[in-house]
């Protein structure tokens, strides 16, 4: 654990705080008084301060406590990420370990950020985690107000050796994936955004996120983009903690400001081509005469691709397989020809 609380005060102390870096004989001469003690059993615990692993406090005696058989690759990425919200955050806003006994979580919340547009939790995961575990901690993710993310350890990383963009998940993993604005970025051939999951190297201080993240063959592989950023240039969403690797900000804010100029020659061009579509043929002297209903048979991309129902066309009234949206309810579609009109 990173956190303990001094029985004499009964203050907290984050063994990460920058003041014990010159205070570690006050925090000795407290453990060996057995002074420290564990916020969540009460029991004493002792100063693990050494010059290699990062420092954390560790129970005196096995105990049935949720702190007690946490790994240490566990705690070295807490301590990381801890570190990482300090920088950005601020200690006066950024609590580590903490309790919530009116959530549903089945220990204590790995990172809080206190923010005015609501909470902000980091929940780590370093293993995968039975479902009645899984339960809990989505039920806690859906609270008012609060701004949850998930963060694997790399030890749950696992790559297809083939194909470095490819992913074995486990149920764990695939359960916490989360969308974010920034899958839009990488969207390729898919015609939905997929999600994002993101593993934090500790001894690397790297973090390693996939985006749009899409299955490929059931249950368990995936395939997405893959970012790899050293932590001190990632940077969060202010309001919300959304990781963010270094230039994704700029391009989402360029791709959304162009989406929004699409949007609306849309709508100013669609309504004059439906208008001309209604019209009697005699009328559309501007445009060609309309051929009679037919169906195109599916081209090979066509073929490839999740939709294999021909719609007729809102636009045209040609019934085809290539089409850019469909109403499953009404069967009508507008088709590529159409919408490459609008959007050259």
């Amino acid at each position: 654990m990173l956190k303990c609380i001094n029985a004499n005060s009964s203050e907290f102390i984050v063994i990460l705080d920058p003041h014990w870096r010159g205070h570690l004989s006050e925090l000795r001469e407290l453990d060996i008084q057995d002074r420290l003690v564990c916020p969540s059993c009460h029991q004493p615990v002792r100063t693990r301060a050494g010059k290699i692993k990062r420092w954390h406090f560790a129970h005196k005696h096995l105990q049935n406590c949720p702190f007690q058989n946490e790994s240490l690759l566990l705690l070295q990425t807490r301590a990381a990420l801890y570190e990482w919200l300090l920088d950005h955050y601020g200690a006066d806003k950024v609590t580590v370990e903490k309790i919530m006994p009116d959530l549903p979580f089945p220990r204590h919340i790995d990172c809080w950020v206190e923010q005015e547009q609501g909470p902000v939790l980091y929940w780590i995961f370093d293993t995968r985690r039975p479902p009645e575990e899984r339960k809990k901690i989505q039920e806690g993710f859906k609270t008012p107000g609060l701004h949850p993310h998930s963060l694997f350890t790399t030890s749950m990383l696992n790559p297809d050796e083939h194909e470095p963009l490819h992913l074995y998940l486990t149920t764990t993993e695939r359960e916490f994936m989360q969308l974010s604005p920034f899958d839009e970025l990488v969207r390729g051939y898919t015609f939905t955004p997929g999600k994002t999951l993101h593993y934090l190297d500790a001894d690397a201080n790297t973090l390693i996120s996939y985006r749009n993240l899409h299955l490929v063959h059931p249950p368990q592989e995936f395939s997405g983009s893959r970012l790899a950023t050293s932590l001190e240039k990632v940077h969060p969403v202010p309001e919300t903690g959304e990781f963010v690797h270094p230039g994704e900000q700029d391009r989402l804010v360029k791709y959304q400001a162009e989406a929004q100029k699409r949007q609306e020659k849309q709508q100013r061009t669609l309504p004059y081509l439906l208008k001309q579509s209604n019209r009697p043929s005699g009328e559309q002297e501007s445009t060609p005469a309309m051929p009679s209903p037919t169906t195109h048979k599916p081209s090979p991309e066509a073929q490839s691709s999740p939709f294999s129902k021909a719609g007729v066309c809102k636009v045209c009234s040609i019934s085809t397989y290539d089409w850019i949206t469909y109403d499953g309810k009404t069967g009508k579609c507008l088709c590529r020809n159409c919408y490459n009109k609008v959007n050259p």
